[in-house]
């Protein structure tokens, strides 16, 4: 994993907003959007210079998500060294899901990334092809096919990235574990002491 960059709290709360406004599974956050007074520009086109829009993207993401200590964020690091990083190609053994139950599921009970899309790419015949993460995979796979890019994905982990652990952009990342298009690949990684990171990092050590 290659450090390239620093990053901040609002860079990823504006990533994280921009990529689920346009998600088919999650587009219903343009309802939290309008509710604290953020035009769609705004999120599609972040100011991070802009204090006020920073602190109406962090108030959509709190109504949305919980952020910074509760819902998908309660057991986040208080303190994270945020970054941008690129992804070399040992990190894809150790890139790891959530600890939900459809990414398990998907991974077979690893909750391994590369498990996830070896299944898919596989069509193992246990996996639900119905289930909306699994059709967002594949939507996701083509567009990728096809030339399209998309915000950066956030994950966590301790300051070596051993392991990395994704908190938003399963489905993405999936798939382009699957269209062998990882590595070199940018996230904004969230680093912070291992044992500030045992809630979120689980069993993934």
């Amino acid at each position: 994993m290659r450090v390239l960059r620093d990053s901040s709290a609002d860079e990823m709360v504006a990533e994280f907003l921009r990529a689920e406004i346009n998600s088919r599974r999650f587009g219903h956050v343009k309802g939290y959007v309008t509710i604290v007074g953020l035009s769609l520009d705004q999120v599609e086109r972040p100011n991070l210079t802009d204090p006020s829009e920073n602190q109406r993207r962090a108030a959509a993401l709190s109504l949305f998500r919980g952020w910074p200590t509760g819902g998908l964020f309660a057991d986040w690091p208080l303190e994270a060294a945020w970054r941008v990083v690129a992804l070399d190609r040992e990190d894809l053994s150790r890139l790891y899901y959530a600890g939900t139950p459809e990414w398990r599921d998907l991974s077979g009970g690893s909750f391994l990334v590369a498990d996830g899309a070896r299944r898919l790419k596989e069509r193992d015949p246990r996996l639900n092809e119905a289930a909306d993460h699994i059709q967002s995979i594949r939507a996701i796979a083509g567009l990728i096919r096809s030339g399209q890019s998309f915000p950066l994905m956030l994950a966590t982990g301790p300051m070596d990235g051993h392991p990395i652990v994704m908190a938003e952009g399963h489905a993405r990342m999936t798939a382009y574990v699957m269209e062998d298009g990882a590595e070199g690949l940018e996230l904004i990684h969230a680093a912070a002491p291992l044992e500030d990171l045992e809630r979120c990092v689980g069993d993934h050590e």
